[in-house]
């Protein structure tokens, strides 16, 4: 309460002319601001967060607060109420994506544009799916020793008519901060599982394919459980079935001794484990050793300057201790011949990338298999 009041005092003191000033909700504040330049209204902000705290420091406790400002310039607006310069203000705060960077932000109309944007592809994702939108790429990955196929993962596009392909990297982030990114979870899961099954049914050879499990699902104790029928109902082997979490999954410590109980119960319900994007965050090597993870998969970035000693010897330190912890190693976005002869002395077991081939539609995944192994009929025969 001492922090607010003295907050608000701030906001008054350290403008420099008179403004209005207003407690929003919690801890938002209004603040109108009449002002000469954009330049001034930063210098305001880097004042009021100085005195903040300074304030927590004059009270002799050890902490520092991060202000976030969204600021709405009526020139750079097309509204004519207050109400609606606030909620352009908010949608400026609301882009403030990293902490350490600049802590206020100005609002553009591309802001409003790419809102509406995200907003649209929420409203629609539903009848998207049901209309068949969405569809399931599969990408093969190899083993580096003999080349052979190894299994795929399964990757979705959104092929919305009359705007083409969706980037992933557009509308996936939006479904997740809405939370419905569950529904596409079990619909690439059930197309996976629905593939596996008419494989079975045909005596085709079945090869292990990875679903991304999104952050959203652990929050529900049911998903386990809606997998489970799916993969039964089409006659799916779960143990062909690997799903992939990210580290985002392990935020907290609640959240994390509940996933662990969810992987443990993945395990014990037949499906595979594997961690995806290894080495992007920070508590990578905490997770190994609480985790029970069939698969590490290791970003692409690990990648990308193998020419480097010190590079390889962290990939090889990497390597060495997911094996000694029984996991299998997929190096991810793999390219060239020459990251395939690094990767195959460090000891990595399986590439996955574009060298070998780009994410396929089921059917030309189908086609891939077919000429894959026909190619190697031929060359035993040989």
């Amino acid at each position: 309460d001492a922090l607010l009041k003295a907050f608000a005092r701030i906001l008054e003191r350290e403008a420099p002319r008179p403004v209005l000033v207003a407690r929003m909700l919690a801890d938002a504040f209004l603040v109108l601001f009449p002002y000469k330049g954009k330049e001034e209204l930063v210098t305001y902000c880097e004042a009021y967060s100085r005195a903040l705290n300074g304030f927590i420091v004059s009270r002799e406790q050890n902490y520092q607060l991060e202000l976030r400002s969204g600021i709405c310039c009526v020139e750079d607006s097309d509204a004519s109420d207050i109400n609606s310069l606030l909620d352009r203000a908010n949608m400026a705060l609301k882009t403030i994506k990293m902490k350490g960077a600049a802590q206020w932000k100005f609002y553009d109309r591309t802001m409003r544009d790419k809102l509406l944007r995200e907003k649209d592809l929420e409203i629609r994702m539903e009848k998207a799916l049901a209309d068949g939108e969405f569809l399931v790429y599969i990408q093969p990955k190899y083993w580096v020793g003999t080349r052979a196929l190894a299994g795929g993962e399964a990757l979705v596009r959104w092929n919305r008519p009359g705007s083409g392909v969706i980037s992933p990297g557009e509308f996936i982030p939006v479904l997740e901060r809405s939370g419905k990114i569950r529904a596409l979870d079990r619909y690439v899961f059930e197309k996976v599982c629905i593939w596996l099954g008419e494989r079975k049914r045909r005596e085709q050879e079945t090869f292990p394919v990875s679903v991304n499990l999104s952050r959203s699902n652990f929050i529900y104790d049911s998903f386990l459980e809606e997998f489970i029928e799916i993969a039964d109902r089409h006659q799916a082997d779960r143990n062909m079935i690997e799903l992939e979490v990210t580290e985002t999954v392990f935020l907290t410590e609640e959240n994390i001794q509940k996933v662990k109980r969810e992987i443990r119960a993945i395990h014990d319900c037949g499906f595979r484990c594997a961690l995806d994007d290894f080495g992007v965050g920070f508590s990578s090597l905490t997770l190994l050793k609480e985790f029970n993870i069939d698969s590490l998969k290791m970003d692409r970035s690990f990648f990308s300057d193998l020419d480097n000693a010190k590079t390889r010897n962290v990939i090889s330190c990497i390597l060495e201790l997911a094996e000694q912890l029984d996991m299998e190693t997929v190096a991810e976005g793999i390219e060239t011949e020459e990251q395939i002869d690094s990767l195959r002395r460090l000891g990595c077991d399986v590439v996955q990338g574009y060298y070998f081939s780009r994410p396929l539609p089921q059917e030309q995944f189908e086609r891939w298999i077919q000429e894959f192994e026909e190619i190697h009929v031929r060359e035993d025969r040989e």
